[in-house]
C-alpha cells in the first residue's frame, strides 16, 4: 500500500424582497441540482461545496455519502482532508510569526540551523523563508514514486513527528539542488517540510501545536490531522481509484504523511474552512483582522510572475486576478477559487481523487461563476 500511497501522492421590500428571495431560491435549488446530477454521473461519493464572500456564505450545502456502498449521509460539519490547501494554513500561521517579529520571509535556513551548515549541499546555505514558501528555493519535489522509494533507505521513521521531519529535511537538504523552470519556480513538497522546520526553532512549538494555536486557539476552526476517519470512523472516508474502480480506505489503513505534513496533511469541515476563505477575503478587500491587509496582500499576490505567491497560487485570465489551489493526498480532493477582482470565493471538497472529481469540479464551478461572478448581488 506504501507504494501505491507514493504513486497517488506523486501523481471550494416586499415585492423586491420576494423577488430577490424567490431569485436566491432559484439560484440555490439550480446549483443544488446540478451539483447532485454531476456527483451521481461522476460516481463522487460525497462532496461539500460553497459560494463564499468576505461577510457572507450564499452557498453551502453537502451530498451524497461518507463512504461508498453505506448510508450514511455527509453531513455539514463532517470533516474533508485538504491535502495540498494545507500549504496556504502553514504559510498564514507564518506570516503571523513575522507579524510578531517571530522569524522574517527573509530569514535564512542556516541562521537558524546553523550546525547543520557543514552536513548538506552548499547549494542551499542561502535558502529563505519566503523561497521556500513561494517554491523558489530549488528543492526537490517529493511527489513522484522514485523520489518517495529513495526515503526507504534514510531512518525517516524513528522519533517524534517532529524529529522524522527534522531527519526528512536533512537529507533533503543534502542533495543537490533541483533545476527550476525558467521563471526560477519548481513546486515542491519537501519545500514546505524545510519551512516547518524554521517555524519550529522560531516559535519554539512544533508545526502541529504551532498550528493547533492559531486556527484552533484563536481562530476556532477544530482543523485537525490525518484521513478524517482515523479520528472519527463516522467521519468520511477517502477512496481510492484502482483500475477505473473506487475502493473505500479504512482507519487502520497504512497511511504515513508525518514528514510531509507541513505541506499537506490537514482535515477540516466546510463551515470553518469558509470562514478561513472569508479572512482571506476579508484582507484582500483592505481590512485587517487576524493579519493585516498588507499581509494578505503578500500572501496572495506573486511579485514577480503571478504564478505562486505564499500557498496561494496565482492566475490572471480576462482581466480578472485569482487566487487558487488544489489538494490531494490520494484520497480525498479539496478545490478553492478566489476570484480576487469579484471577491468572491468557490470551494469544492469531496471524498474521492479520480479524474471524475477532477472534471466535476471544474464544470460545477464554471456554473457558480456564471451565477455569483461579478460584484455582489
Amino acid at each position: 500500500m506504501n507504494k501505491e500511497i507514493n504513486r497517488i501522492i506523486a501523481n471550494v421590500f416586499l415585492v423586491l424582497g420576494l423577488l430577490t428571495l424567490n431569485f436566491s431560491c432559484v439560484r440555490n435549488r439550480n446549483l443544488k441540482e446540478l451539483a447532485e446530477h454531476l456527483r451521481v454521473k461522476n460516481n463522487i461519493p460525497g462532496m461539500a461545496v460553497a459560494v463564499v464572500r468576505a461577510d457572507t456564505i450564499p452557498e453551502i450545502f453537502v451530498l451524497g455519502h461518507r463512504r461508498g456502498g453505506h448510508p450514511d449521509k455527509v453531513q455539514l460539519d463532517d470533516l474533508f482532508h485538504i491535502g495540498s490547501n494545507t500549504k496556504a494554513m502553514t504559510a498564514f500561521a507564518a506570516a503571523h510569526l513575522v507579524e510578531q517579529g517571530i522569524i522574517d520571509w527573509s530569514s535564512r535556513f542556516f541562521d537558524l540551523y546553523p550546525d547543520w551548515k557543514n552536513e548538506i549541499d552548499s547549494s542551499h546555505w542561502d535558502v529563505k523563508l519566503g523561497g521556500l514558501l513561494s517554491h523558489r528555493a530549488k528543492i526537490k519535489p517529493y511527489w513522484t514514486e522514485e523520489e518517495f522509494d529513495s526515503l526507504e533507505l534514510i531512518p525517516i521513521n524513528l522519533g517524534t513527528k517532529s524529529e522524522r521531519r527534522r531527519a526528512f529535511s536533512k537529507y533533503v537538504l543534502t542533495q543537490p539542488p533541483t533545476i527550476p523552470d525558467s521563471i526560477g519556480y519548481r513546486y515542491s513538497n519537501a519545500g514546505y517540510s524545510i519551512a516547518a522546520q524554521m517555524l519550529e526553532k522560531a516559535s519554539d512549538m512544533t508545526w502541529e501545536e504551532l498550528l493547533l494555536k492559531v486556527f484552533n486557539n484563536d481562530l476556532n476552526l477544530g482543523i485537525g490531522f490525518s484521513w478524517p476517519n482515523k479520528v472519527d470512523e463516522n467521519q468520511p472516508w477517502g477512496h481510492w481509484t484502482e483500475d477505473g474502480q473506487l475502493s473505500t480506505c479504512p482507519p487502520d489503513d497504512d497511511y504515513n504523511l508525518d514528514f510531509l505534513e507541513p505541506g499537506g496533511d490537514v482535515h477540516i469541515s466546510l463551515p470553518s474552512y469558509c470562514k478561513f476563505i472569508q479572512l482571506q477575503l476579508q484582507g484582500l478587500s483592505g481590512r485587517d483582522n487576524y493579519l493585516k491587509s498588507s499581509t494578505y496582500d503578500l500572501l496572495h499576490n506573486d511579485r514577480k510572475n503571478s504564478v505562486y505567491a505564499y500557498g496561494w497560487a496565482n492566475f490572471v485570465q480576462d482581466d480578472y486576478n485569482y487566487s487558487w489551489h488544489a489538494g490531494s493526498a490520494g484520497t480525498f480532493l479539496t478545490k478553492v477559487f478566489i476570484d480576487k477582482t469579484a471577491s468572491v470565493a468557490y470551494i469544492v471538497m469531496m471524498n474521492t481523487n479520480s479524474p471524475e472529481a477532477w472534471n466535476l469540479e471544474t464544470e460545477l464551478r464554471e456554473k457558480m461563476e456564471d451565477l455569483y461572478g461579478g460584484s455582489e448581488n
